[in-house]
């Protein structure tokens, strides 16, 4: 009887002691990042009189990591030259151009501020387009991820003219001589 007894009390109490207990883990177990930016339109004023575009219009970025991994992120821009674009990242307070092909390195649990500034070019039938920013992790603590999959946020870029116009007729009409 004092045998089992005993035996009842070990089944009964065991689980309730913290032996062997794991804590969860509050980070993500695969690499993975996280791609968020600011607006879906970007508007680019271009000039009858001028055709070089140097206004850049901006758009903002964040890069977040919720995993335990330092990551080594790539980023691509689909649907623009290279020189239709820069891109630029937060170092302390003020943003700094990044060369292309663009790689990122963004710590566990953090998050990395970026711009990209569409300069886009000269189109005088004013196309719209369709720009894909693009984040993918490439390596995660110093190890290849080949499994890690895209995070994407589009952009449109809508062209407008801008200044004042000035509308002359002239007369078209052509005459031969007699």
């Amino acid at each position: 009887m004092r045998k089992s007894l005993i035996l009842v009390f070990i089944l009964v109490t065991a689980p309730l002691l913290p032996f062997g207990h794991i804590n969860s883990v509050e980070g993500q177990i695969n690499p993975d990042i996280s791609l968020n930016c600011d607006g879906t339109e970007v508007d680019q004023a271009q000039y009858m009189w001028n055709q070089t575009i140097n206004d850049g219009q901006t758009t903002y970025c964040l890069l977040e990591n919720p995993t335990l991994y330092n990551e080594e992120i790539s980023l691509e821009i689909l649907g623009l030259e290279e020189e239709e674009h820069t891109v630029e990242i937060l170092a302390g307070e003020i943003f700094a151009e990044i060369d292309y092909p663009y790689q990122i390195f963004v710590d566990a649990g953090a998050t990395e501020r970026i711009r990209v500034a569409v300069h886009g070019s000269y189109d005088a039938n004013l196309t719209q387009r369709n720009v894909t920013i693009s984040a993918r992790v490439e390596e995660a603590d110093g190890s290849p991820c080949p499994t890690c999959s895209s995070q994407t946020s589009n952009l449109t870029v809508l062209p407008y003219w801008q200044g004042e116009f000035v509308q002359v007729e002239f007369n078209t009409t052509t005459y031969q001589g007699s």
